[in-house]
């Protein structure tokens, strides 16, 4: 069932949250939640691209609606090297609790840093120093390598890490495991671990399918929201197993050009681990391992919960630091090798991955 800005607003009005983050890729939508949140006298907070503000240099959080003392909803921005941090923001905009609700959770605010779903996610994982990266697969997928700066690019959001110092900049992939959801739904018609036993008995590259997850337009690199979805390459042969193992595959292909952006900025993976519900497929992840030529870990436990338990035990001195913390507390579960076979054949295969986008971009401009 798809959700809508209205619903959100609803539940928000009746259960007294705030109304979840939104990542917003052009002026017209955030002009919308702007005045549904207006509306609604409901805070919202919105992370943007870079390139929707008049700087290059680009923001932290911006721009963002708070809800202030006399219940007006105010612009605010957050520039990234030399504005004012989130607590002096609130502190001018008198703001009377502890913190704000950010996905439908309320975060104190430490010093300068807003806490987010994300970065819990990401201490959960153990990311705690330069190099470290996680690999999501949720709803969207994300490539996030801790680094000691921001990375400049208009299609990454850069958020502050609780370790002083440090940053995690991500890419999007705008369809990851919602792509697999709706085949599921639409075309599958199974539980996943039947369409995942079916999918792999299929070879390597599907022999020739290829799907691309533009359901919902593309983030990293292209950041654009006319791309469409499509399956390519479909003959006689390819059976529902195909489409099932070139969906996954797909989404793969997406994450790889997200690596590749990263790459492109001198941004380099160092340790990583794979997160979010769709890297419990053991399938899936060998698909990411070789497409990505990652050595995926995934801990044992890595939600958002555990993450805010480990934050908690730093914060009341159980631990020194995030690092003793992450490497006392994290137990691996797993840890998925990239198979030098299976590498070569997606090295091959991504190329035309990108050769079709570039040739049905321009078709998808002029349907939208």
């Amino acid at each position: 069932m798809l959700v809508t800005l209205q619903d959100i607003i609803a539940r928000a009005e009746k259960e007294a949250f705030c109304i979840p983050a939104f990542n917003v890729y052009n002026t017209e939508t955030a002009m919308g939640v702007f005045a549904a949140a207006e509306e609604a006298k409901a805070p919202v907070i919105l992370q943007v691209y870079p390139r929707l503000i008049n700087d290059p240099v680009g923001f932290y959080l911006a721009p963002a609606v708070i809800k202030g003392a006399e219940g007006a909803s105010v612009p605010v921005c957050f520039h990234l090297d030399h504005g004012p941090t989130e607590s002096e923001v609130l502190k001018s905009l008198r703001w009377g609790a502890s913190g704000i609700m950010i996905d439908g959770s309320t975060h104190e605010f430490a010093e300068n840093v807003a806490l987010t779903r994300h970065i819990v996610e990401i201490c959960a994982a153990g990311s705690v120093a330069p190099g470290h990266t996680t690999v999501k697969l949720a709803t969207a997928g994300r490539i996030c390598v801790i680094t000691r700066d921001r990375v400049n690019a208009d299609f990454m959001f850069n958020y502050r890490h609780v370790v002083p110092g440090l940053w995690y900049p991500g890419t999007g992939t705008a369809s990851c495991a919602a792509s697999y959801r709706w085949y599921r739904d639409a075309l599958g018609n199974q539980p996943y671990e039947d369409l995942n036993r079916g999918a792999e008995q299929i070879p390597v590259g599907s022999d020739g399918l290829m799907f691309h997850p533009y359901l919902n337009g593309e983030l990293t690199p292209y950041l654009d929201s006319k791309l469409r979805g499509s399956y390519t390459g479909i003959s006689s042969l390819h059976t529902a197993a195909h489409f099932t193992r070139a969906t996954l595959e797909g989404v793969a292909m997406s994450l790889r050009d997200c690596l590749e952006a990263l790459h492109g900025l001198g941004v380099k993976p160092g340790r990583t681990r794979i997160i979010g519900g769709g890297a419990k497929g053991t399938l899936w992840r060998q698909i990411v391992a070789d497409t990505l030529d990652l050595e995926m870990e995934k801990a044992k436990v890595d939600d958002s919960s555990f993450g805010s338990a480990l934050l908690a035990a730093v914060g009341i001195g159980w631990f020194s630091d995030y690092a003793q913390a992450a490497e006392t507390c994290i137990e691996l579960d797993s840890v998925t090798a990239p198979n030098p076979e299976n590498r070569a054949i997606y090295n091959d295969l991504f190329p035309r991955y990108r050769a079709i986008h570039d040739a049905l971009a321009p078709i998808y401009h002029g349907m939208y």
